[in-house]
């Protein structure tokens, strides 16, 4: 193996003295021209942030997480090949935990595609008097889809929906056609809290006469 090039040391032999597979003797080379060099210690410096990273992510892959470059770095092609010889060679002593961590390594690799959207929480309210439905957040944030009752409303071809807090705040509103069912779903772009709401539902004409309040409850 070559260890200096142009008076510096090769990016293999920094590899393979980082994985500990460098001979002794190549080794003791190595250790003396790093005292004399400043630039080499620095990349080697490098080259075992990376190692140590993929280290740690043998012994925590049972716990799912994810492996990544140290912040503002990234895997070169010539290291992430010997990281994985490095892991295709080694055996922890629990074999399964090996395999998974192998695993790990793998979908560490792989490129990721955007998170699933997650699924609004949806809640009916009705024109029933003194119902007022509680729902709760399966995530802080988690967002709202709300089906109003428009049954026995006064006719109007556009509605204005809008959304307060217990203060009196409103904290979302919307101006949408009347649709041809007896319900308006309507999907709130702010983010829910403990608490209670109310949704009225007016006139989206000169008027902007109420029409019909709603409340409900959210609790985390």
């Amino acid at each position: 193996m070559t260890l200096l090039e142009r008076g510096h040391l090769t990016e293999e032999a920094m590899e393979t003295y980082a994985l500990g597979r460098l001979a002794d003797p190549e080794a003791e080379l190595l250790e003396e021209h790093l005292l004399l060099c400043n630039d080499c210690q620095d990349r080697l410096g490098k080259v075992d942030e990376f190692v140590a990273a993929f280290r740690i992510a043998a012994g925590r892959s049972e716990g799912k997480r994810d492996v990544q470059a140290p912040p503002g770095q990234s895997l070169g092609p010539s290291l992430r090949a010997s990281l994985v010889s490095f892991f295709r060679s080694w055996r922890p002593l629990n074999s399964i935990g090996g395999a998974v961590a192998a695993a790990a390594l793998a979908v560490a690799m792989l490129p990721r595609g955007p998170a699933p959207a997650p699924v609004p929480v949806r809640i009916e309210l009705n024109a029933v008097r003194g119902m007022v439905p509680e729902v709760t957040l399966p995530s802080p944030g988690a967002a709202l889809e709300l089906s109003l009752d428009l049954t026995g409303l006064p006719s109007a071809s556009r509605l204005t929906v809008e959304i307060a807090a217990a203060s009196g705040q409103v904290l979302w509103t919307q101006t949408a056609s009347r649709p041809g069912e007896g319900t308006l779903s309507v999907s709130p772009s702010f983010t829910p809290r403990e608490g209670i709401y109310w949704v009225r539902i007016l006139d989206a004409g000169g008027s902007h006469a109420l029409l019909r309040e709603f409340g409900f409850r959210v609790r985390s």
